[in-house]
């Protein structure tokens, strides 16, 4: 029991996941202010205005006559929580409730009150919304890839009403934050520009559920429509001869040119855990160099793209992958930055021009759109994770080649000019396609003196073996 005149609170603190707060069989007394009983606490040790928390539920509480004012309201006040945040208190057994009634305490915003019926919950303050007899439960939506950035809203419908969730409004920006009465809800995902996009799967974590009885046959019910996002295979490609050879000769320049790097693209690599195993390694015997060019031949897709070197390090241009025996072996290659003197020779139509300026988007971390909200030639390092980018651009917006998806012991994502629709945006991201390919060679050239060959390379780790997921 709390019974006090003077100026106390109870404050209440618990972390995500790992407590599910209840107030059981308190009283509360003898309080009269403007303060409320309840606040949340702030991370304040760890100098964040993070407020920490799983749903707040009261079993057998009061709040008896002697409480005044504002301290019989069992929720913080709004300049007391970080926007947005998703804030409700269950009165399971009507102790402290304006009516004398179970139900719930809610924050009073469209985002958490739109789906429980009108006139149903009564304003306690401008704050606050009290539904007596209310069955609410709290959910988060996870789409799948969730945390590139792709899905931008989720348009949930009863049949009756709707109400759009932007993810910006999740307590954390990582998910869809709902709290629902009961009913059955559909749900639809929108990127930034309002396209919609079918998840390959959806997780949901529930939250704690009514303590009341009675609202245990009358849970919300959400679906989903999910399935791959990749368009369905296209027929098996009829045979063809590798055009590698006939290629690199009809090139002027790519005799200028010597090999630093070979590499059959795996399906599935797993870059994270050792560097890709290059069936030609020369970088260590390149001389100074001041022009860096790239070879990808897709079964009988190619593409030659030459350039200014973006560094003068050799063991740089490769796959910029997650392991420490990756690039330099000190720190990871990143390269986003703008290229010069671009040559592309290519049999796939709108690629091939000389002397045009580029863009290199080479990384082995997460990526999110950039300012068009679409993957492509401007896309966000997050500077974490593990998905991977090898990615080079046109300035005009149009893809040259992109391997990315390479670390983590999954399907790869490939492609040479734009995607078209295969995965999101531009630049093949989430194509998962590298199983469709019979033929991936990828080969890296610089412009240096003829190098010694090296037809094998001693540090290597490719795998087929599955890895948990992409966004550690």
């Amino acid at each position: 029991m709390l019974n006090t005149s003077l100026s106390a609170r109870l404050c209440i603190y618990f972390r995500q996941e790992l407590l599910k707060p209840e107030l059981n069989n308190v009283t509360f007394s003898s309080f009269n202010g403007n303060s409320r009983a309840i606040k949340p606490y702030r991370e304040i040790f760890l100098e964040t205005s993070k407020v920490m928390g799983q749903p707040l539920v009261a079993v057998d509480t009061v709040f008896d006559d002697t409480v005044q004012g504002n301290s019989r309201i069992p929720m913080p006040l709004a300049a007391e929580l970080p926007n947005p945040w998703t804030m409700y208190v269950e009165d399971a057994s009507g102790g402290f409730s304006p009516t004398g009634q179970p139900g719930f305490w809610v924050k009073n915003t469209p985002r958490l009150t739109h789906f429980i019926p009108q006139g149903s919950c009564a304003a306690v303050d401008s704050q606050t919304v009290f539904c007596p007899n209310a069955c609410l439960q709290h959910f988060l939506v996870n789409p799948q890839n969730f945390h590139l950035g792709i899905y931008k809203r989720m348009k949930l419908t009863n049949g009756v009403k709707s109400f759009e969730y932007l993810s910006a409004d999740s307590w954390n920006g990582q998910t869809f934050d709902v709290l629902l009465p009961p009913g059955t809800y559909a749900a639809t995902f929108f990127d930034a520009n309002g396209n919609k996009i079918v998840p390959p799967s959806v997780a949901i974590d529930k939250k704690k559920e009514p303590a009341r009885d009675s609202c245990a046959s009358t849970l919300p019910w959400l679906s989903f429509e999910s399935d791959t996002f990749r368009p369905t295979q296209a027929p098996t490609r009829p045979p063809f001869v590798s055009v590698d050879a006939n290629v690199l000769d009809t090139i002027p320049e790519a005799s200028d040119y010597q090999i630093a790097y070979e590499l059959d693209i795996p399906t599935n690599p797993a870059y994270q855990s050792g560097r890709p195993l290059y069936s030609v390694d020369n970088h260590e015997s390149m001389s100074a160099f001041t022009r860096v060019a790239y070879y990808l031949e897709l079964d009988g897709d190619y593409v030659w793209i030459s350039m200014d070197a973006f560094t003068t390090d050799a063991s740089k241009i490769g796959v910029p992958c997650l392991s420490s025996e990756c690039g330099d072996g000190m720190m990871p290659s990143i390269f986003q930055q703008q290229l010069t003197n671009v040559n592309v020779v290519s049999n796939v139509a709108g690629l091939s021009g000389d002397g045009v300026p580029g863009n290199i988007e080479f990384w082995p971390y997460n990526y999110s759109p950039g300012s068009t909200g679409s993957f492509g030639t401007n896309d966000a390092n997050t500077h974490s994770g593990n998905f991977g980018s090898m990615q080079i651009h046109l300035s005009l917006g149009r893809t040259v080649f992109a391997f990315n998806h390479f670390n983590v012991g999954e399907v790869a994502d490939l492609g040479i000019g734009n995607s078209d629709g295969v995965g999101f945006g531009s630049d093949w991201s989430l194509a998962e396609n590298a199983d469709s390919y019979q033929v991936r060679t990828l080969k890296v050239f610089t412009n240096a003196q003829s190098p010694t060959t090296s037809t094998s390379s001693t540090l290597a780790s490719t795998t087929t073996g599955k890895f948990s997921s992409c966004s550690t």
